[in-house]
Parts: C-alpha cells; structure tokens; sequence
C-alpha cells in the first residue's frame, strides 16, 4: 500500500466505524469494565480501516475525544482530546454519534437540533448490528 493512500480523507463509512468502536470502548469503561484499546485497533484495521495505519486510528479516536467533549459528553481516558479537528472530521462524528444512539437531525446541519427517532424510523443497519468484535454500524 503507498503511502497516499494512507494520508487521503477518511470515507463516511470509516469513521462510521470508529466512531461504533469508541463508543462501545466508552460504555465498557463507564461499565467499569476492562478493554483493550490495542485489540481494537487491531480489528479495525483488519475490517472497514483496513487502509489505515496503527497511528492514523490512534488520532481519530483522540479527534472523537475531542468532538464528544465539544458535546458535553464523556470521552474514554485513555484519549486525550486532539489539539485540532477539521470541521468536516468534527461534523461526521457528531453525525456518527447521533446516528448509533438513534436521534436524527431535523436540518442537514449537525449543529441544529435532533430527536429521538422511533425504532422504526431506525435506518437498516441497526437492526442488524453485530455483537463484538465486529460491529456493524
């Protein structure tokens, strides 16, 4: 794999799949219990990241950090905040992280307000959502 490819923007679908990863990373530790930041990694380099390097995985979980924060939420401590996210990065984690906890956005902006959607006004893959280590989105 060359090195461009490594360094290209991160498709919808791939930070769909981090995103599912860290927040099932952050119930288990709001659970009080144990993962392995490493093992997830791994796995997600060997599925949807799969172009992705160790360290590429590594700053978009801090990136997450940093977007739950902007949120006013919880972020898992062993990610610390990242000292800068592209508006577009911040804009599809939100986006991400809405879609798994089932609101939706009234507007196409990730900024305006959301509600809660019924489950079935769930999209497709939620119904169909793996149990770890292999989630789908």
């Amino acid at each position: 794999m060359d090195i461009e490819t490594k360094n290209t923007d991160w498709s919808d679908s791939e930070l769909a799949a981090a995103v599912d990863t860290y927040l099932k990373m952050l119930e288990l530790e709001q659970n009080g219990q144990k993962f392995n930041k490493a093992l997830e990694n791994r796995l997600l380099r060997q599925g949807k990241l799969a172009e992705r390097t160790e360290g590429s995985v590594e700053f978009r979980m801090l990136n997450i950090s940093t977007v739950l924060e902007r949120m006013g939420r919880k972020r898992i401590n062993g990610y610390k905040s990242a000292p800068h996210v592209g508006s577009n990065v911040e804009n599809s984690i939100r986006f991400g992280v809405w879609l798994i906890e089932g609101f939706w956005p009234l507007t196409n902006s990730p900024l305006q307000p959301m509600k809660k959607r019924s489950n079935d006004e769930l999209p497709h893959f939620r119904s169909k959502r793996l149990k770890h280590p292999q989630r789908a989105f």
